[in-house]
């Protein structure tokens, strides 16, 4: 279960609570003053099914065939109160006089810990019981289970909120089920452990106890469905893709051991919880197909709607189903019922963090919950189908209903009355089937899956849908055919002919069983189903279809590579194909041939990139001599590959032992070459590698007058750690005539080479710094390097006299460490001597008690939102975390932490951020080989590599071999006293900003798909003598051309505007850009809005040609690509208010989006 989603469990309201200043938000539980504030999309009204004390919190809810709701509840989430017996419950809630709400509830089981999955199905109800499986049973027919029995038994309880969960009917007759990133399972079936680490999607039958992993990964996934084809999608309730399109063997972030990760289609969606498609013939027609889900955190009921992509599909967002200010609506699950109605779960509750909150918080509501019921309106809701004790042949009709809770109940119902009663009717009614007759397509597939979930087969069927005109059967019959294809004699056979179908759809879902073939057929299958697979590439490829197509070569390998060694040709003669899969082999004898091809020119141009990224990755010493080589010779021909081999061999040199030999001469050639890109990779290349002949060539680097070349230059040197380099390094960095940045980098890069000597370096040279010095990256330097942070403590302890660094730089260590644990006490008190700092933070981060209260009342009573959403952006929050999509990867997403985080929370995670950590920012601290130090948010782990997330949100990836030591530690990147600058006024405001987003108003993040094409990600000119005297001499154009000049990222406000106050003039102006992805060519626009809509002073390019604004827009011609657009403002004219752009798009446009990321 989801950890924000369950833990919105709390909240026993008592009189002694209701009058803590932290609870004035908690909404009255009645059901009808809640409902009163559900905002429902137009055509649609909401009712009340059933509500506490007739149910307990609930988390999940299935239908059985005979109408009844199933519901999976717990009043003690998330944890039972020590000594306390578990007591959490499964009611059945009825219908019984059709009214649409429920007057019949009955206690099915109790004594249950924690159930967050029910299903019924074979005669009783399956239950997810934390680390097992049960399944209950009535068998005296009180509506009381009397029966218990363990199915599988194994899976991991270590947080509560990831257990196993999301139980599912497929339309296969297969069971699925969800669980989360911090579960590790390890199962006893008849058919040997099952082992899935971390979060996954399981598959499991019933009837043989096989159980399966159908895909791996997400933080959280707490929502799954499948369309009426068989494609299934899922939702994350700790990440931020949206829905995520889910098929066999995918892996997404942050699958453990995975290489390689899928992302969902909506990127930066906020978190998400259930899913459930729409279908029948309750709702209309426009309806059909689309996705249900829920936005647990902003009190909002989603939609989206799917069209396919190639082998995949795209997702757009559309108008909410339910909206509200209601904080303690959460809406968990959700799904169709018999009647054709939407039916949701509502967990009800104002808080739902689960780790972040005290488990035993008193505004957890372990009370209250609901069932609602959404209809279309003037559409009467549907007669439920008389399935329960229906024959066969009723059962076998109700598989063309267009309902698929009908056609699913049907199935499970067959499934359970057995292949020997089933499969005569069934063969029967195979015959009777009118191919031509609309639908009958979809049928078929029913049918197929039919005989699947008896476990039966009908081979001449299923050729039959394989070759039917419909895709999506085809497709779905391919998935068929995996299932059984060790009884199937022609499989081999058949997938040659299907990896050449003209739908990729088809074509993937081959793919998906030729990689089984190996562990299925035996080694001489899986080698013969690696040239097949490979065929795939002749026809057009996309993401989805290269993922399954890496996966499969790489899960066959162990089959064809012996094959390939021997015979070069075996894979194929097409080096398209030979690339590949030497690309995605792990062999080292893959690398050295991929190095071979690579070196002869013999790779598709389109594939030279990859090609070398994998040699980097995976490649030898003798990889590495080719790729150096290479980057040589291309220098001296004057190509321009010379940078991208020099990158790749950046790359390689974080492992020691993939060094080429004799790099002295080359790198001395590359040192010298007239391009500066070349020169700083060259300059790196020889410190990694330890060339301590070249200092004499790094040293001339430091010389010039390109900063860039400076820096690589000292990289260099720094790296070689010896005696000879640090002298210099500590020489430059005393000597008072040299530029101050140039000796601030040298002492910032001193610490890796020589930690003593750095320190003493450093509290000498920011004695005799400039005021305008930041000191900590100098700081931060012996931080992250083991025992820099004892010696310089030691070094500003040293008895020099007096005071050894300013106090403006003493504070500003003390404000960037407050707030660490007491390791760091030692350093803050040489701080505060060194620079005679003597003054108390602001604000005190130990703030607690009344403090708090007062500050709660502050934050209600005088912030200002608008003041806050400034230090917001004065602060630079942004280039970690996003609001409203935009803004920096390292920390969480904001958009809505106003209605899910109370007060007291967000007052902590500023002031001690490291108590407040979110799923998927675990943090991790790495020690090199060499004694550097790496903290970052854990993303990943394989075999071979550490992936970790800095502070910057780029994602490194770390080989094992340069690893020293690794540990997850407290804390959190974002910086302990990062707001120790802000007064208390500043800091009310900043709490007063943050406790407003999500909620209705100006600080809502965008819910629309039109409101994301507003501009909210910006590069700003910064000021510089070369930029302001350019605009002088000619105009504002000089900025569209420039080359050297500086541009700094800027985000919008909430509300998509982006204050002209707050942009640097330059030469008379402020110029910012921003770029569009134009996928095909065509005419676009721009809503352009100025103080007082004034065109006045503004002007604007696409790439480097003049548009104008005309009546509030810019029109253009898009061309394929990626587009700039650059807007300048004249300062005399526009220096107050703001600027508000959003691209248009629509019938007859171009098809174009935002670039999302720089």
């Amino acid at each position: 279960m989801r950890r924000f989603l369950l833990a919105a469990a709390g909240l026993v309201i008592a009189p002694s609570l209701a009058a803590q200043p932290n609870l004035t938000n908690i909404p009255d539980p009645d059901p009808a003053a809640q409902m009163a504030a559900l905002h429902v999309a137009e055509g649609f009204e909401i009712n009340l099914f059933a509500s506490d004390p007739m149910i307990d919190p609930p988390i999940q809810m299935a239908w059985d065939e005979r109408g009844r709701l199933f519901v999976a509840t717990s009043a003690s989430y998330p944890q039972p109160v020590p000594g306390q017996a578990a007591n959490d419950k499964i009611f059945i809630l009825e219908d019984t006089d059709g009214d649409g709400q429920a007057d019949r509830s009955i206690l099915f089981a109790d004594s249950l810990l924690t159930p967050t999955g029910v299903l019924p199905g074979d005669g009783g109800v399956y239950v997810a019981n934390s680390t097992e499986i049960l399944h209950l049973r009535d068998t005296d027919g009180d509506g009381r289970a009397d029966r218990r029995r363990v199915v599988l038994s194994g899976f991991g309880a270590d947080d509560t909120h990831h257990i196993i969960h999301r139980f599912l009917w497929g339309p296969d007759g297969l069971f699925y089920l969800n669980q989360s990133v911090y579960i590790y399972s390890h199962i006893e079936t008849p058919w040997g452990v099952r082992r899935l680490r971390q979060g996954g999607i399981w598959q499991f039958e019933p009837s043989t106890l096989k159980l399966n992993v159908l895909a791996r990964g997400m933080w959280n996934s707490w929502g799954y469905d499948f369309d009426r084809w068989g494609q299934s999608f899922a939702t994350d309730g700790a990440g931020g893709e949206g829905v995520y399109f889910i098929f066999p063997h995918a892996a997404y972030r942050p699958a453990y051991g995975a290489e390689r990760t899928l992302t969902g289609l909506n990127p930066q969606q906020p978190k998400l919880s259930g899913l459930a498609f729409l279908s029948g013939r309750h709702f209309p027609d426009s309806l059909s197909g689309q996705l249900i889900t829920s936005d647990f955190r902003a009190n909002r009921v989603k939609r989206f709607a799917l069209t396919e992509d190639g082998s995949g599909f795209l997702s757009e967002e559309q108008e909410d189903l339910i909206w509200t200010d209601h904080v303690a609506f959460r809406p968990v699950d959700v799904n169709v019922g018999p009647d054709g109605a939407l039916y949701l779960a509502d967990w009800y509750n104002p808080i739902i963090q689960h780790g972040e909150v005290d488990f035993r918080d008193p505004r957890r509501d372990h009370k209250h919950g609901r069932i609602w019921r959404i209809t279309a309106k003037e559409r009467p809701p549907l007669e439920v189908p008389a399935l329960y004790n229906a024959s066969v042949e009723d059962l076998l009709a109700a598989l063309r209903a267009p309902e698929d809770w009908t056609r699913r109940q049907a199935k499970r119902l067959l499934r359970e009355r057995g292949a020997e009663v089933v499969k005569p009717a069934l063969d029967a009614h195979v015959r009777r089937i009118e191919r031509n007759a609309p639908g009958a397509a979809h049928e078929l597939v029913e049918i197929l899956w039919t005989y699947q979930a008896i476990g039966d087969m009908d081979p001449d069927l299923l050729r039959e849908t394989l070759e039917l005109k419909d895709h999506r059967a085809r497709a779905a019959a391919v998935r068929v055919l995996g299932h059984f294809q060790d009884q199937i004699p022609d499989t081999d056979a058949l997938l040659a002919t299907l990896i050449e179908d003209e739908h990729p759809r088809v074509r993937r879902e081959a793919v998906h069983v030729l990689g089984e073939r190996g562990m299925v057929g035996g080694a001489e299958a899986g080698a013969r189903a690696a040239p097949v697979a490979l065929r795939v590439l002749d026809r057009p490829m996309d993401d989805f279809l290269d993922y399954a197509l890496w996966h499969a070569i790489r899960r066959l390998e162990p089959h064809w590579m012996p094959r390939f060694q021997e015979d070069s040709t075996f894979l194929s003669a097409d080096l398209r194909h030979i690339a590949f899969a030497l690309q995605a082999a792990e062999a080292p004898e893959a690398a050295a041939r991929l190095a071979e091809h690579y070196a002869n020119g013999d790779i598709p141009e389109d594939m030279t990139a990859s090609a070398l990224e994998a040699l980097a990755e995976r490649g030898a010493t003798g990889e590495m001599e080719t790729i150096l080589e290479l980057a040589v010779r291309e220098e001296i021909r004057g190509e321009n590959g010379a940078v991208e081999h020099l990158d790749a061999l950046l790359t390689a040199s974080e492992d020691e032992n993939r060094r080429p030999a004799d790099v002295t001469d080359r790198l001395r050639i590359l040192l010298a070459h007239e391009d500066q890109e070349i020169r700083t990779r060259a300059a790196r290349l020889a410190g990694a590698w330890g060339e301590t002949t070249l200092i004499s060539s790094l040293q001339d680097l430091v010389e010039e007058e390109d900063e860039a070349v400076q820096e690589a230059g000292l990289e260099g040197l720094a790296a070689l750690r010896d005696s000879t380099s640090i002298a210099w390094l500590v020489a430059l960095v005393e000597d008072p005539d040299r530029p101050q940045a140039l000796r601030l980098e040298a002492a910032r890069l001193l610490p890796a080479a020589d930690i003593d000597k750095a320190a003493s370096v450093a509290v000498s040279f920011l004695n005799a710094a400039t005021d305008d010095t930041d000191p900590w990256p100098l700081f931060n330097a012996f931080l992250m390097q083991e025992g820099g942070r004892d010696a310089l403590t030691e070094a500003l302890n040293e008895d020099t006299g007096g005071t050894t660094i300013p106090a403006a730089f003493a504070q500003e260590g003390l404000d960037r460490i407050r707030g660490r644990n007491n390791s760091y006490a030692p350093l803050r008190e040489a701080f505060r001597a060194s620079g005679a700092v003597s003054t108390a933070p602001r604000v005190d981060p130990d703030l607690g008690g009344w403090a708090l209260q007062r500050l709660h009342y502050d934050v209600k009573g005088k912030g200002d939102p608008a003041r806050g959403e400034a230090l917001y952006g004065r602060l630079q929050c942004a280039s970690c975390h996003v609001i409203g999509g935009a803004g920096g990867l390292a920390g969480p997403d904001l958009s809505d932490i106003g209605v899910t985080a109370p007060i007291d929370y967000l007052t902590e995670s500023l002031l001690r951020p490291e108590d407040a950590v979110k799923d998927g920012y675990t943090l991790v601290r790495i020690v090199y080989t060499d004694g550097g130090i790496m903290i970052g948010n854990l993303v990943g782990e394989t075999d071979a590599e550490v992936l970790v997330r800095d502070a910057a949100g780029s994602v490194e990836r770390i080989p094992k071999s340069r690893i020293r030591t690794q540990e997850i530690i407290p804390g959190s990147l974002m910086p302990a006293g990062l707001t120790a600058s802000l007064d208390y006024d500043e800091f009310v405001d900043l709490v007063a900003f943050l406790s407003a987003l999500g909620e209705e108003g100006p600080y809502r993040a965008p819910a629309s798909p039109e409101d994301e094409q507003t501009v909210r990600r910006w590069r700003v000119l910064q000021p510089s003598d070369e930029a302001a005297e350019g605009m002088r001499q000619t105009d504002a154009s000089f900025a569209v051309t420039a080359q050297g000049v500086a541009w700094m990222p800027m985000h919008s406000t909430v509300a998509g505007n982006l204050p002209l106050a707050e942009l640097p003039e330059v030469g008379g102006y402020s110029v910012a850009y921003f770029e569009v992805d134009v996928e095909t060519s065509g005419p676009l626009a721009l809503a352009v809005h100025l103080p007082n809509d004034r065109p006045e002073g503004l002007s604007a390019w696409v790439d480097e040609q003049a548009a104008f604004l005309s009546e509030g827009r810019i029109e253009f011609v898009g061309e394929s690509g990626r587009r700039r657009i650059t807007l300048a403002m004249d300062r005399a004219q526009h220096a107050e208010g703001a600027l508000h752009v959003k691209l248009l798009t629509g019938s007859g446009s171009a098809e174009a989006s935002l670039v999302k990321e720089w």
